[in-house]
C-alpha cells in the first residue's frame, strides 16, 4: 500500500502538466493518505515519534528542577502562597524519603484523598519515587465509596486533610480489621491532628540522599485511578510509570503544533495555567500537573471551582492556556462577570472529558480573543489519558484532532471487527505507550478491552482523510429508536444551541412503541423562561422524526456530572425508572 502510494505520487509529479487539476487533486489525496499513515485502515500519527523517557515518574517530573530552580512552580490561587522549583523538588524528595523511612515498601498503595492543593503534586511524585502506587480518590466520596476503593486497591497508607479525616476514619470502620494500625499510616495535609503524621513536617524535614528504589517502569504501577463507573462497575486502571511518563512525553516533546506545552527556553516567559479541574482525575493529573512541572511552567492551583475565586484568578494570574471541561467553557460563555479581557493572555484552551459541540465552541470563540485556539482532545483513563488532540494550526470544529506521536488507531466495524475507511462509523481503538497495563484483579475486563495490543474504547468515531478523529458517541449510550441509532451528544448539541438553554443532557428511556426514546433534561439560562413547547418545537424544526423527544422533557436546576464533566446518564436513567415504578 505504501509502495503503491509513493509510485502514484512520483508518477503524478512527472505528468501533472498533462493531467492538470484533476491529477493535482488525486496527488493531494494520496499525499494526505501517506502523511496520515493509513495502511489497511490503520491510522498512524502524522507526527514524528518522540523519545519516551525510561525514568520513573518522580525523576521525570522533577528532571528539570535545577534548570528552573528559581522559577515559580506552584501557586495557591486562594492564598497566593508560592513554591519555586528548588523548593518544590526538595519537599517532594523529603516526603519520598520520609515515607521510605516509615517502612513503606515498593508496591504498597497510598490512597490520596485531597482537594487540589500545593501538596498534591509533591506527595504524588514523592510516593512514586519510592515505588509506592498512588490511588487517587474524589474528596467528596462518602465513607462507603472510600471503603470500597481502599478495599479494591489494597491501600495501606493514606493522605488527607483534617476536614476529610472523619470521613476517612468512617471508611476505616466499614473496612474492618486490618493487620496494621491505620493511625500510624495516615498523613495530614495542613492543620495538624494529634496522633497523626504531619505532611508539613514531612515536607520540611530535610532528608539526606535521593529516592533510589529500583522501579521497573514497564511493569510497576505508578497510579491506580478508578474509572468513573458511568457505564459499569468502577475498575482499578493500572497505569505504569511508562504509561504516565510516556503520555507526558507524547504531549510535550513532539512538534509544537501537537503539544500541550513545551519545555521552557532561556529567553521565554513562563507559561501559566490555572488548575481547577480535580488532580485526582487523570486529565488534570497528566495533562496539566505533570507536563507543566516537567516543562517549567507556573501551575496555579484552586481547591475547587467557585465562580468568584475562578474569575479573580483569571484576572490576577493571566493564564496563557487553560485545560477545561465543557461545563467550565459554558460557565465562561454565560457568566456576566467574565469579559474578553479575562482571556486576553490565552493562546489556546484544551477541552476534553466530554464533547463540546459546535454551539458551545461558537459561544466561546465569540467571547475569547481571535488568536485563541480551541483545541479538543480525546482520551480515557485507560490511555493515560491523551490519544488525539487538535493541532494549533489545524483547528476544526467537531473533531478532537490528530493522533499524538507514537500512536496508532483504527475505527472498526461493530459487527465484523474489520478496520473501516474514512467517514465510516465504528468503534475507535488505539495502540501506543499510553495504553494501560490492564484492570486490577479483573482479567476478564482486561481481555475484553485490550485485544492484540489494541485498546477498544467503546466510543463510536469517524476519521477523515487527514487523520482527524471525531467522536460520535458512546457505544453503550446510543439510543435505539425503531432500529435507528440516535447519539445523545448530537441532540445535546442541537438543544444547547437554543438561546434560552444553559445546559442539557439526553438519555434513552424505554418506550412501548419505539423500543427506546430520547428524553431531555434541560437547564434554562438564568433569567429566561423556557417552556416544553419551545424545546419540542426547536427539536422538531431541526431534527429527523426518529430523533424527536418522545421520551419527554424535564427541567432541572443542574445536570448531574462527574468531577471530570461527564454527564451521569446512569443516574438520570435510574431516577427516571424509579419514578415510573411509583
Amino acid at each position: 500500500m505504501l509502495i503503491t502510494t509513493k509510485i502514484a505520487f512520483k508518477h503524478g509529479r512527472t505528468y501533472h502538466k498533462v493531467l492538470g487539476p484533476w491529477l493535482r487533486h488525486v496527488q493531494l489525496s494520496q499525499r494526505c493518505l501517506s502523511i496520515s499513515g493509513f495502511n489497511r485502515g490503520i491510522i498512524k500519527s502524522s507526527y514524528d515519534d518522540v523519545p519516551i523517557s525510561q525514568k520513573n515518574l518522580f525523576h521525570f517530573m522533577w528532571e528539570n528542577h535545577s534548570k528552573y530552580y528559581n522559577k515559580i512552580a506552584l501557586v495557591d490561587g486562594v492564598t497566593d502562597e508560592q513554591l519555586n522549583y528548588d523548593e518544590a523538588y526538595r519537599k517532594s524528595k523529603n516526603f519520598a524519603l520520609r515515607l521510605q523511612s516509615l517502612e513503606a515498601l515498593k508496591g504498597d498503595v497510598l490512597a490520596v484523598l485531597l482537594p487540589n492543593c500545593l501538596e498534591y503534586p509533591l506527595v504524588f511524585a514523592g510516593g512514586c519515587g519510592v515505588g509506592v502506587t498512588i490511588t487517587t480518590l474524589n474528596p467528596i466520596y462518602t465513607p462507603h465509596e472510600i471503603c470500597k476503593q481502599l478495599e479494591m486497591s489494597k491501600a495501606c497508607w493514606a493522605v488527607t486533610t483534617k476536614a476529610l479525616l472523619p470521613t476517612l476514619e468512617a471508611a476505616f470502620v466499614k473496612l474492618g480489621p486490618v493487620d496494621f494500625q491505620w493511625k500510624e499510616r495516615v498523613f495530614i495535609v495542613g492543620e495538624k491532628v494529634p496522633g497523626y503524621h504531619s505532611v508539613t513536617e514531612m515536607l520540611e524535614t530535610d532528608m539526606v540522599g535521593e529516592p533510589d528504589v529500583d522501579v521497573n517502569v514497564h511493569e510497576d504501577i505508578c497510579v491506580l485511578p478508578y474509572s468513573s463507573g458511568t457505564t459499569g462497575v468502577p475498575k482499578g486502571v493500572m497505569l505504569t510509570h511508562h504509561n504516565i511518563v510516556g503520555n507526558a512525553c507524547q504531549q510535550v516533546l513532539g512538534h509544537k503544533d501537537i503539544s500541550t506545552i513545551t519545555p521552557l527556553k532561556d529567553n521565554e516567559s513562563q507559561h501559566v495555567t490555572i488548575c481547577v479541574l480535580p488532580m485526582y482525575h487523570v486529565y488534570a493529573m497528566n495533562v496539566t500537573m505533570i507536563p507543566m512541572l516537567y516543562c517549567g511552567g507556573k501551575l496555579v492551583v484552586l481547591p475547587k471551582f467557585e465562580p468568584k475565586v475562578f474569575i479573580e484568578a483569571l484576572e490576577k494570574y493571566k493564564p496563557t492556556f487553560l485545560h477545561l471541561a465543557p461545563p467550565l467553557v459554558s460557565f465562561c460563555t454565560t457568566h456576566p462577570d467574565i469579559k474578553p479581557h479575562h482571556l486576553e493572555a490565552l493562546e489556546h484552551v484544551v477541552v476534553a472529558a466530554a464533547p463540546s459541540g459546535p454551539a458551545l465552541i461558537k459561544k466561546f470563540k465569540n467571547l475569547a480573543p481571535s488568536k485563541v485556539v480551541y483545541r479538543e482532545a480525546w482520551g480515557m483513563t485507560e490511555t493515560s489519558p491523551i490519544v488525539s488532540m487538535t493541532s494549533l494550526t489545524d483547528e476544526m470544529n467537531g473533531f478532537c484532532g490528530k493522533l499524538v506521536p507514537n500512536t496508532m488507531a483504527k475505527v472498526i466495524d461493530l459487527n465484523t471487527g474489520e478496520p473501516l475507511g474514512p467517514h465510516q462509523r465504528g468503534e475507535l481503538c488505539a495502540k501506543g505507550p499510553q495504553i494501560m497495563k490492564g484492570y486490577l484483579d479483573n482479567p476478564e475486563a482486561t481481555h475484553s478491552t485490550i485485544k492484540d495490543g489494541w485498546m477498544h474504547s467503546g466510543d463510536i468515531a469517524i476519521y477523515d482523510e487527514q487523520g482527524r478523529i471525531s467522536i460520535v458517541d458512546r457505544l453503550k449510550e446510543l439510543i435505539k429508536v425503531k432500529g435507528f441509532q440516535v447519539p445523545p451528544a448530537e441532540l445535546e448539541d442541537l438543544i444547547r444551541g437554543h438561546e434560552k438553554v444553559f445546559d442539557v443532557a439526553v438519555i434513552g428511556v424505554p418506550h412501548e412503541k419505539f423500543g427506546e426514546a430520547p428524553r431531555a433534561y434541560v437547564v434554562a439560562n438564568p433569567g429566561h423562561e423556557l417552556t416544553e413547547e419551545e424545546v419540542f418545537g426547536y427539536v422538531k424544526d431541526n431534527a429527523a422524526a426518529y430523533k424527536q423527544l418522545s421520551g419527554g422533557i424535564q427541567f432541572m436546576d443542574h445536570i448531574p456530572r462527574s468531577a471530570a464533566g461527564k454527564i451521569l446518564r446512569k443516574d438520570l436513567l435510574t431516577a427516571y425508572l424509579n419514578e415510573q415504578q411509583q
